[in-house]
């Protein structure tokens, strides 16, 4: 920040006649809380020949760039893994990092997709879309009756279910089916399947 055009520009408001003066200093008094907020808000400031980036800008873009161990490997089962302490990274190593890991992670989960699509069947694949497109969740005795219809082995119904907690895409809870974030990603990468009952 160049202080000498900030003191000419203090120096031009001072020079001023004093009604004009007073104007403005009634003007800050009175409206201290709005500029103050305004303040904080401007990011950058450029002018003829110079600029300024403000303190929290800077601050949020170091925090940005700043390599972060806990953030850096998610793992698939939800939890992160810690870099050893001795472990110092630059900004761009830490992004190339992450975008590594983001890649891979996004590489597993097709694979892993990519298997539901030939493991599970197709009377399963049917249950799963019912499930997400039903809500939040369901009762399992109300699933339970309404797929009996469609799938009238007893059997069949509890391996379906199975086969969906097994690969993390439902959870039951308290006699509550919920189709897992996993599941409803799942659902949407895969497409549209026959409704259950359909020829």
């Amino acid at each position: 920040m160049d202080f000498r055009l900030l003191l000419e520009y203090l120096k031009v408001v001072l020079s001023a006649p004093p009604v004009i003066g007073v104007v403005v200093l009634v003007f800050i008094i009175a409206f201290r809380t709005q500029l103050s907020n305004l303040i904080d808000r401007i990011k950058q400031l450029n002018w003829p020949g110079g600029g300024a980036v403000f303190g929290s800008q800077r601050k949020k873009e170091q925090e940005e760039l700043a390599p972060n161990p806990q953030a850096l490997a998610p793992a698939v089962s939800g939890e992160q893994v810690q870099l050893p302490q001795s472990v110092t990274l630059t900004p761009q190593q830490a992004q190339q990092v992450v975008r590594l890991l983001q890649s891979e992670r996004t590489n597993a989960a097709l694979w892993e997709y990519r298997y539901l699509n030939y493991y599970l069947a197709r009377s399963t694949q049917a249950v799963l879309s019912w499930l997400a497109v039903s809500g939040q969740g369901l009762s399992l005795n109300y699933a339970d009756s309404y797929l009996q219809t469609f799938i009238p082995d007893a059997n069949e119904r509890k391996a379906i279910l199975g086969a969906l907690q097994k690969h993390h895409l439902v959870t039951v809870t308290n006699d509550l089916i919920e189709v897992t974030p996993k599941g409803r990603e799942y659902v949407q990468w895969r497409g549209p399947v026959p409704p259950i009952g359909a020829a």
